[in-house]
């Protein structure tokens, strides 16, 4: 299910935007807020509540929710202003949820199967020496002296 609720202020220019509430109930700046709570058919359940801060002329919400019991479905939405009364507005919304659609389980060939235990492309890159030549372990002990037959000090006291 997904609901759009565009909120349009009428009286604001193109460029122009919200500002502070003006109200004696308010001696302090303050910017209006909506509240959008929507509940069931009876208004006895609350299925949500937004705080809507809007500063635009236009303002556009919208709502995703899965429906999984299928059937007709009534929802109430009541938008409420935190700082002016007079606004709020109330709307109903009727729509009918269908039963969910079996799925086919796909069947994956052995080849697919092994193609995705395999290395990808970035990890056989990162597993490749950047220079191509032997990895450390592979060298051998007559490289790793570069080829000089001198014995260290520890070495040669042990040869004593």
């Amino acid at each position: 299910m997904t609901i759009k609720i565009q909120l349009t202020h009428v009286n604001l220019e193109d460029k122009q935007s919200l500002g502070f509430v003006h109200s004696n109930k308010f001696p302090y700046l303050k910017k209006s807020s909506w509240y959008l709570v929507f509940t069931d058919a009876e208004d006895n359940i609350m299925m949500g509540m937004d705080k809507l801060v809007i500063t635009e002329k236009v303002y556009v919400k919208e709502m995703k929710d899965r429906m999984t019991k299928p059937g007709t479905i009534e929802l109430h939405f009541h938008l409420k202003n935190d700082s002016y009364r007079g606004f709020d507005k109330r709307q109903s919304i009727k729509f009918t949820v269908l039963k969910e659609a079996k799925r086919e389980t796909v069947e994956y060939v052995d080849e697919d199967l092994d193609a995705q235990k395999a290395p990808s492309l970035m990890q056989s890159m990162m597993e490749m020496n950047p220079d191509g030549g032997a990895s450390d372990d592979e060298l051998s002990e007559d490289e790793t002296t570069n080829g000089s037959n001198k014995a260290t000090p520890d070495e040669s006291k042990k040869n004593k």
